[in-house]
């Protein structure tokens, strides 16, 4: 049976929430960190130093390849989670147990580094409400009232707003191969998302969901960039959980406003349990963890490309996990995008 909210339902919620966060926090770090601590400790020295020894371009572009994938499963969790759990509760909740989980891990830095974290607070509001906010919530809502069709394209020219702000803005010299590779990008990712049928692209039809997926491409593409313009001393895992944080924060007032206005309900079911797992997990840790390294190496235009990829595990996770076949425009798609990437990486091999 659906569970109807009201105000002070929804308070006792989120109440419990925020206790479960807090003494699940504490009983990760107390039961299971502080007692092994000098263990994880040297082996988290370990990985991140055996890390730091391998080559940071090619390690860049290797989460450049997994790293779209990662996104990927976001647009189809979001999909699949439609009927199951509303936008902004999901949002928060996503955001809530990536910081919780965080927290939980890194509280001995967090501890001992306040000073630091205040003095970026600003910084990570404005990337928190920009990455982990519009980002958020907004892309779950969008998918309940647009097609796929008409999110796939406007999300791919995040790539376009990075590069015409990093030029105009950050001053990032674009070369004319680069401009070449991007075009071509363009291109393969509009062919895969209108099915081959280019023509179909001048009758599309915006609708409030079509806006809400332009407010959070613009996010994106403005948090890419505050990701490389914000200088921080604070470590990138622990960054992210505390724009973690800031995103429940901006999350909170549209929670209530959900359970309010649009009195929305849901259920507790193993199908929830399983999306939020994979929304935390993969698509939060994972995809974020990946695109900051690859922005901090490559830098914001070339990490924007990332997302020309992703329609393309969107297709492959298509056809292993739905049965859906392969079309000819997939492959041109591929054969278009591919190279286009490639030759975007060029100016920074020509240096060389």
């Amino acid at each position: 049976m659906p569970f109807s909210f009201n105000l002070n339902i929804f308070f006792d919620y989120f109440t419990k929430l925020l206790s479960l966060q807090k003494f699940l926090t504490f009983f990760i770090y107390d039961n299971l960190i502080a007692k092994n601590e000098l263990f994880i400790l040297n082996n988290l020295h370990k990985f991140f130093y055996n890390l730091d020894k391998l080559d940071q371009k090619k390690l860049a572009w290797s989460l450049f390849i997994i790293c779209p994938g990662f996104f990927a499963s976001n647009m189809v969790m979001a999909r699949a989670m439609a009927d199951v759990m509303p936008p902004m509760t999901m949002a928060l909740t996503r955001w809530l147990f990536v910081s919780m989980i965080i927290f939980a891990f890194c509280w001995p830095w967090i501890k001992t580094n306040t000073q630091i974290i205040f003095s970026e607070w600003k910084h990570l509001i404005v990337l928190g409400g920009f990455g982990m906010g519009l980002c958020g919530g907004p892309v779950y809502l969008a998918g309940e009232y647009t097609s796929a069709t008409n999110i796939g394209l406007i999300y791919a020219s995040s790539p376009l707003l990075i590069l015409l702000i990093s030029v105009f803005f950050l001053k990032e010299k674009i070369s004319f191969v680069q401009i070449v590779g991007f075009l071509m990008g363009v291109l393969g990712v509009l062919l895969i998302l209108v099915r081959g049928n280019l023509t179909t692209i001048f009758f599309i039809e915006f609708n409030k969901g079509d806006l809400w997926i332009c407010s959070a491409t613009l996010s994106f593409a403005l948090y890419s960039l505050g990701l490389k313009y914000f200088k921080t001393r604070i470590p990138s895992i622990v960054r992210i959980g505390l724009m973690s944080a800031a995103g429940v924060l901006w999350h909170l007032p549209f929670t209530i406003m959900e359970f309010i206005l649009w009195k929305r309900e849901f259920v507790l079911s193993v199908q929830m349990f399983q999306g939020l797992f994979i929304l935390i997990f993969i698509s939060s840790f994972a995809a974020y963890v990946s695109y900051s390294k690859i922005i901090a190496i490559l830098g914001a235009a070339k990490a924007g490309m990332v997302l020309y990829l992703s329609p393309i595990y969107v297709a492959i996770f298509a056809i292993f996990l739905l049965g859906e076949n392969l079309a000819w425009f997939h492959i041109i798609g591929c054969l278009l995008i591919i190279p286009g990437v490639w030759l975007t990486s060029l100016k920074s091999y020509s240096k060389r």
